[in-house]
């Protein structure tokens, strides 16, 4: 009786389960984290120095909106990749 061969590449077991448990791990936490850091600021801060006048607008709220967007963009890719673990 003929034998079937199958060309199956052998593999690092101990790297394949190093990365598997590093994105387990990070999976976890982007399910479980609720970012407090990007909370804007509400109390007011004072500074001797006088503030610089520009046409631009700066504003802590909208720079912590901001950065939340850019990281819950960041999580649900992660999280859409690899939906199946």
């Amino acid at each position: 009786m003929n034998q079937l061969t199958l060309n199956i590449p052998r593999i690092d077991e101990e790297a394949t389960k190093s990365k598997a448990e590093e994105l387990l791990d990070q999976y976890r936490l982007y399910l479980l984290q609720v970012p407090d850091d990007f909370l804007p600021k509400v109390t007011p801060t004072y500074s001797i120095v006088p503030p610089s006048i520009t046409n631009e607008f700066h504003s802590s709220t909208e720079d912590t909106t901001l950065k939340r967007l850019d990281w819950e963009i960041q999580r649900d890719k992660f999280l859409k990749g690899y939906k199946g673990l």
